[in-house]
């Protein structure tokens, strides 16, 4: 008796596990820039943009109306004051409205290349070469010489060691 209690609080505790997780499903984020490719109220190349939080949505349309929605299940967002739903990709890339509006997520073109000067090209630069050094003529003290006069002029004896 025991152990069938047991086993059935065990499975309840299972099926309850898994049901809160699958309706804890996660959201994909929705947030960014989009562009109005179908029936825009705004002209065609206008932006539109999205700011999500969880499951609420910030939309401001291509003509500049802001209004606040849900994702009411998976794939299906619904904005009030517009009084439309609106369905999204599962990539998030584009989301139709009930009307007909479609918006895709825009994607901003690379930036141009470089230009180019005209004229010669640039030469490619070299290391420098090693500084040779070239000996020193006779008549130029180097410091051995110097070493060598002051030791016979001395006596073999510095300067500082006389004293």
């Amino acid at each position: 008796m025991r152990t069938s209690v047991v086993v059935l609080l065990g499975a309840a505790a299972a099926i309850a596990a898994s049901a809160t997780g699958a309706s804890a499903q996660p959201v994909l984020n929705l947030t960014g820039q989009f562009q109005c490719v179908k029936l825009c109220s705004g002209g065609p190349p206008a932006l539109a943009y999205v700011t999500q939080a969880g499951w609420q949505l910030n939309l401001v349309n291509e003509a500049g109306f802001s209004a606040t929605g849900w994702i009411d299940h998976p794939g299906h967002i619904w904005v009030a004051a517009w009084n439309e739903g609106a369905i999204y990709s599962p990539d998030g890339m584009t989301i139709q409205f009930d009307r007909g509006t479609v918006w895709e997520r825009y994607v901003a073109p690379p930036p141009p290349p470089p230009a180019l000067r005209r004229g010669r090209a640039p030469r490619p630069r070299r290391p420098p070469r090693p500084r040779r050094r070239r000996p020193l003529p006779a008549h130029v003290p180097t410091r051995s010489r110097r070493r060598r006069r002051r030791a016979y002029t001395t006596g073999g004896l510095s300067p500082l060691s006389r004293a």
